[in-house]
């Protein structure tokens, strides 16, 4: 993760140590609210860590993008384009349903820029390549070697001679 996801795991960790803290201290003879609290927060965080991308691999059909429980398959057929593009991309976004710098930057966002809904998978904010269907959906992916990912991906998608 990079520095900013990581200060945001940090800070809403310790904001719900303390509303943990405070729930204890103020409901602490009623344990139902207490064991309400500790569930969803153990729910939410096991929604975030089931989500966070963990492999891009290209293979001569498709790219995959692997999270724990979702693996998402962009035919290389179907792919329009491909970038590498900035951290000031993500910039004008919104998250719609993800997580915005909770271990990382994924889900659906609303790019206001273009006024388009897009799927990111992206543990940092650097290193971001964009993937662009034929149908007009994008994807953006972060991972350590962007440059080679858009190498292969181009040499792949381009029939033999």
């Amino acid at each position: 993760m990079d520095r900013r996801a990581r200060r945001i795991t940090i800070v809403s960790t310790m904001v719900s140590a303390i509303a943990l803290g405070l729930a204890c201290y103020f409901w602490g003879e009623r344990g139902y609210a207490i064991a309400w609290f500790v569930s969803l927060a153990v729910a939410v965080g096991a929604l975030f860590a089931i989500s966070i991308p963990r492999v891009i691999r290209v293979t001569d059909d498709n790219i995959e993008i692997r999270c724990i429980v979702e693996v998402t398959y962009i035919p290389l057929s179907e792919l329009h384009g491909i970038r590498r593009v900035g951290r000031d991309e993500l910039n004008g976004m919104i998250c719609i349903a993800g997580s915005y710098g909770l271990f990382g930057y994924f889900g659906v966002y609303l790019d206001l820029k273009r006024r388009e809904l897009v799927r990111l998978y992206c543990k940092e904010r650097d290193n971001i390549v964009e993937l662009t269907a034929t149908s007009g959906k994008r994807y953006y992916v972060s991972c350590f070697h962007a440059d080679k990912l858009v190498a292969c991906v181009t040499e792949t998608a381009q029939p033999d001679n």
